[in-house]
This record gives C-alpha cells, sequence and structure tokens, in this order.
C-alpha cells in the first residue's frame, strides 16, 4: 500500500489481529492501517469505532484526505434469504426511498462488508465520475453473481452436507466473534471444531472466545509459519476447550467427519492455511 498512489483507500475495520508487527492496542493498530490514507485521496472507513475513530479523523486532516465512516452513512437490513444469496434494503438515511441488493453470500458478517463496499463505490463516482464507465456501474449484478465473478471461496462455505461441513476462513477476534455469532443462528446437534492457527501470535485470545461445549481437532497446517498441534491442544485445554492433537488437516477433518452425526456440524475455522488446505 505504501508504492502506489491510489484513487481511494478503503480500511473495513479494525481488530485485534498481527500484534507483533501493528502493535498491542487498537489506536496502534489503527495508527498503522492509517498509513494506507494518502495526502488528499479520499478514504473510507467500513465501522466507526471509538478507540480508533479520533486516529483516523485526524490522520485525514493532516493528510488533506476527504473521510468518510459507511456505517454512519449507509443502514442495511437483511429481507430475505435463500440457499445462495441474502436479499438486503439498503437506505441512506436522508429521507430517499431504499434500495434492495442481492448477496450472493450467506455470511451475516458480509452485511458489513457490504456496506463498505457501497459507500466506497459511491465515494468513487462522486470524485471521479469520469471514470465511470458509459453504461454505469454494474453493482447488482456483480453482488448477485459475486462467488462466480471472484472467486471467493472459504468464507462461510459449506463443502459437505452429509455430515455438515463448514468452513470459514476466520482467524482473529473479530472474525472469530463473527463466524460465532453466524454459528448460532444455525440448527444443530453437536459441534466438531477443526482448528490450528500460525504461530507468530497468540491463540489465547481466540480460543477464549471457542464453545466449551464443542470437541475440538487441533492440526497445523502446512506451512512454516503453523503452529504445532500439541501446543495449541495444551493452550486450548489450559481454556477448558476438550480435543485432540492431529498431524494433519487432511486427518483432523476425517476423524471430526467419522465422529460427527447426522445431526452433527463440522466447523473448520482458525486459519486461512487450514481452510486452505480442507478445501
Amino acid at each position: 500500500t505504501n508504492i502506489v498512489n491510489p484513487l481511494l483507500s478503503v480500511i473495513t475495520n479494525i481488530g485485534y489481529d498481527h500484534m507483533n508487527m501493528l502493535g498491542d492496542t487498537l489506536e496502534l493498530i489503527a495508527g498503522e492501517k492509517a498509513g494506507i490514507i494518502k495526502p488528499s485521496v479520499p478514504a473510507v472507513i467500513g465501522e466507526t469505532h471509538p478507540e480508533s475513530r479520533e486516529v483516523f479523523l485526524r490522520t485525514a486532516s493532516e493528510r488533506q484526505a476527504p473521510l468518510v465512516f459507511a456505517d454512519q452513512r449507509l443502514q442495511l437490513q437483511p429481507v430475505e434469504k435463500n440457499d445462495t444469496h441474502v436479499c438486503y434494503l439498503i437506505e441512506s438515511g436522508d429521507g430517499s426511498p431504499g434500495s434492495y441488493l442481492w448477496l450472493n453470500h450467506l455470511g451475516d458478517y458480509q452485511q458489513k462488508n457490504l456496506c463498505t463496499v457501497l459507500q466506497a463505490l459511491d465515494t468513487f463516482e462522486k470524485y471521479y465520475p469520469d471514470k465511470i464507465p458509459a453504461g454505469g456501474l454494474q453493482v447488482a449484478r456483480g453482488l448477485q453473481y459475486l462467488k462466480q465473478l471472484s472467486g471467493l471461496i472459504g468464507r462461510w462455505e459449506f463443502i459437505s452436507l452429509a455430515p455438515r461441513v463448514l468452513c470459514d476462513s476466520a482467524h482473529n477476534v473479530d472474525g472469530i466473534r463473527e463466524a460465532l455469532a453466524g454459528l448460532e443462528r444455525l440448527r444443530f446437534g453437536k459441534l466438531h471444531i477443526v482448528f490450528g492457527t500460525v504461530n507468530d501470535k497468540p491463540p489465547e485470545m481466540v480460543l477464549s472466545l471457542l464453545s466449551r461445549e464443542a470437541t475440538y481437532y487441533f492440526a497445523k497446517a502446512n506451512i512454516p509459519r503453523g503452529m504445532e498441534a500439541e501446543k495449541l491442544r495444551s493452550a486450548a485445554a489450559e481454556l477448558g476447550l476438550r480435543g485432540k492433537a492431529y498431524t494433519s488437516v487432511r486427518r483432523a477433518l476425517s476423524a471430526a467427519k467419522k465422529r460427527a452425526g447426522a445431526e452433527d456440524l463440522v466447523f473448520v475455522c482458525g486459519s486461512i492455511f487450514v481452510v486452505a488446505e480442507v478445501l
């Protein structure tokens, strides 16, 4: 991000991740992320957070960059859902009629991402009208065929129905929290979690969010950064999470699928690399 001069800068949200490089408070992390805000270049912040808001406002002011918080401009509400899409009502809060858009993704947290995307497109159109195609922006079609057009995989993706296996590449506190909120809206029997993470950040913050009622299958992703499964199992045990360590992601998933009953759910999470191996 530091070697290009963008037309628009977008920051989705600020959470605890890569703290060994970015800092251990949201203000410090926001300060690093704010580096993407360039002089006189419009910027869009997805979520307003009291600990990061002032950092972004100050940085944008210093660099004379127009700044907007997406969640203060747009309100989104899901109104209909099927097996592949969610329909959202989009309202701007300025009294104008709302509109409806179908999103080709079922993850509840995508509501926040969609808000950010729509504001980014609106800001882009405002500052660069000459760069808009003659036919206009094909927003509705892009969202309706999101997976087909973008190749998006590994985010809230069911890869098996017997047993049900759900993958989500959430790997930090905010992502895991959003994924767990989504799980609460699903119906299933017992929960089996295949979990792995990387070794350059402490796992306790994420592990502390996970259910103590689930059965765990810990595994090391097949990369140098992967955390050893036994070390992860030990850290989880300290927090009351019960499970076994496996020598590979493949074996962990196989064990979970064999143990899962017809009404159970196998949830794969903790690392993009673990989900990639499963896919």
